[in-house]
């Protein structure tokens, strides 16, 4: 068997917040808790929603995100507290 090519990892910038948001989605769709804690038809545009929000508003600008060249893999660090320090009109954006 031949060995795969190791992935090409970097850090996420703001240019890359669709490509993040849509590895989490996909990623996410299937994960039997969410299916049970969002069992609406629109699942998906609920959790784009909640993870452009996260990644765009705590994520990136307090935290670390780092993904695969091509978008498959994606990685979210956020520091304890970081969501402490929101204001009321960003967490409710973080609404499902």
């Amino acid at each position: 068997m031949r060995d795969a090519e190791p992935a090409s990892v970097r850090r996420a910038t703001s240019a890359d917040l669709d490509v993040v948001v849509a590895a989490l989605v996909e990623s996410h769709l299937d994960y039997v808790w969410e299916r049970w804690a969002l069992p609406w038809a629109d699942r998906s545009e609920r959790l784009e929603r909640v993870y452009r929000a996260d990644v765009g508003i705590v994520a990136l600008p307090n935290g670390e995100v780092w993904m695969t060249d091509g978008g498959e893999s994606v990685a979210v660090w956020v520091p304890a507290g970081a969501f402490a320090t929101l204001t009321t009109d960003e967490l409710s954006l973080i609404h499902i």
